[in-house]
């Protein structure tokens, strides 16, 4: 008899349980009252076609430069927009938009053995003069 009561005892604790976790499962879930953190070591937001649009990234350390944190904005073809980097020796701003003949488009890689490595040198000459040209004629503007 003693047997028969404790066996029913744990039949009803059994069911009792059993019928929690089926109606954890069945209800709907309910958002938290208080916001979550969030936490991971990089987050990218893509749109409707699975392209990156926003990222955060956490560059590490190496050849001597602290480890950075790097936010960018980019455009629909690829292009970073807009760019903050931050680290423990330094932190920079970058905005990069419009038609800016400046900046070079991303295109596909060259071999540099094809024309001895000087057409990036050139290209970066230019982008630099294209960079001062601009600051003179915005320094001579503002100047009285």
């Amino acid at each position: 008899m003693r047997r028969d009561t404790i066996l029913g005892a744990l039949t009803a604790i059994n069911l009792l349980l059993l019928a929690g976790i089926v109606l954890t499962q069945v209800l709907p879930a309910r958002a938290q009252d208080q916001p979550g953190i969030l936490r991971g070591s990089g987050l990218q937001i893509v749109d409707g076609q699975g392209r990156v649009r926003s990222s955060i990234s956490i560059l590490p350390a190496k050849d001597g430069q602290a480890e950075t944190v790097l936010f960018r904005l980019i455009t629909e073809d690829g292009q970073p927009s807009v760019k903050i980097a931050a680290s423990s020796a330094s932190a920079g701003l970058s905005f990069v938009g419009g038609n800016d003949e400046s900046h070079p488009r991303p295109r596909r890689t060259q071999n540099p053995a094809q024309d001895g490595g000087t057409a990036g040198a050139r290209k970066a000459d230019r982008a630099i003069e294209q960079f001062q040209e601009k600051c003179e004629r915005l320094s001579s503007a503002c100047s009285p």
